[in-house]
């Protein structure tokens, strides 16, 4: 386990503790990182409607291939999205990956499309920008950014792109669920870079969400902001990527010894679900040990559960990677990057985490 004093850490609850009152804290910690990170998520019930474009035969046969458009209308807000789907013929139902994608069509080098549906696994995938762009400085001009904000400046409690990709992530669970192919206990969301920062969002607030995966997330996302090596809040603010989050985040900035939280507490929001961490061993900046540490600490509220967070023991086939706990963490060689071996690995935590259940 990495060697740091965890005593510099805010705490996730306090000492003897039960799962009752972690239940509790859970909301305090879900309030203070809306408040304080990323913005708040609008609460208002969401009607999704879906117009299906296309279905057709795909990979040999093995899978039906489909997209979707999706409507979404909360208040006064109304946007839409495209969604691609694939489900194996060969399942009555299967479990799904729900992948933000950074791009539109599929397959892609994000994703080994066809290894997913030989594994048994269906997926979707949306493109981040089909919800809103990713441009710099606080530019919400199309998408769930021009139909929520209707011209108006952000305020401090106004949500980021961040969450306003998750919440894109969650309405495609919501139509998932309507889907007669798609295993509903077992839907996953994942992630890579500003994207695992958005997957490890969504299943901290969307308790649908069976596992989570956050490859090379960084700062933001898994690690641990404190000490850390590479990307910090300041660089944010200073490249204008601020607008991931909400607008007190980057008050932070250069002062993350004394933020009330840190990113095991939104790992932690997790509990008892799953999540999987992955990193890469020459991407600093994310800084794997500071994505493992994030792990390491949170993993301790699924003890109050009865369950092992992140566990010493390796994967007899992968090395480095530690799975067989309900927090799981994998580091590869190489660079940043979502690779066939991230999901080959994320593949086998799920497999071995739902044949538990069964």
């Amino acid at each position: 386990m990495y060697d740091f004093n965890k005593n510099t850490l805010p705490k996730l609850f306090k000492e003897g503790a039960s799962k009752e009152d972690w239940e509790a804290r859970r909301q305090e910690i879900l309030e203070l990182m809306q408040k304080e990170m990323y913005g708040y998520t609008p609460k208002e019930k969401c009607r999704v409607e879906a117009e299906v474009l296309e279905e057709k035969s795909e990979f040999a046969g093995k899978a039906l291939l489909g997209r979707v458009k999706l409507t979404c209308t909360f208040g006064s807000v109304s946007f839409s999205f495209p969604v691609t789907y694939a489900f194996p013929v060969k399942n009555e139902i299967s479990p799904v990956f729900v992948h933000i994608n950074f791009r539109p069509l599929m397959p892609d080098q994000y994703m080994p499309a066809e290894e997913i549906i030989d594994g048994g696994f269906g997926f979707a995938q949306i493109c981040y920008k089909d919800i809103v762009n990713d441009n710099l400085n606080g530019d919400f001009s199309d998408g769930l950014g021009l139909a929520y904000f209707n011209g108006r400046g952000r305020n401090e409690d106004d949500w980021g792109k961040v969450g306003m990709w998750a919440y894109a992530l969650s309405r495609t669970i919501d139509y998932l669920e309507t889907r007669k192919e798609v295993d509903k206990k077992h839907i996953m969301a994942i992630g890579h870079s500003r994207l695992g920062k958005t997957s490890l969002w969504a299943g901290a607030q969307d308790e649908r969400i069976y596992a989570t995966f956050v490859n090379d997330s960084g700062a933001g996302g898994s690690a641990i902001t404190r000490d850390k090596e590479g990307e910090h809040i300041h660089h944010f603010a200073k490249s204008g990527m601020w607008d991931w989050f909400g607008e007190r985040y980057k008050s932070w900035a250069n002062r993350e010894d004394e933020m009330p939280f840190d990113q095991h507490f939104a790992i932690a929001l997790i509990a008892p679900r799953l999540v999987c961490v992955g990193s890469a061993e020459n991407d600093t900046w994310a800084d794997p040990k500071s994505e493992k540490l994030g792990c390491e600490i949170a993993g301790e509220v699924w003890a109050l559960y009865g369950k092992d967070g992140l566990t010493e023991k390796c994967d007899e086939e992968f090395e480095n990677a530690y799975l067989s706990g309900c927090v799981g963490y994998q580091v590869r060689t190489g660079d940043h990057y979502l690779s066939r071996t991230d999901w080959i690995r994320y593949m086998k935590f799920a497999k071995m985490h739902i044949e538990t259940d069964a």
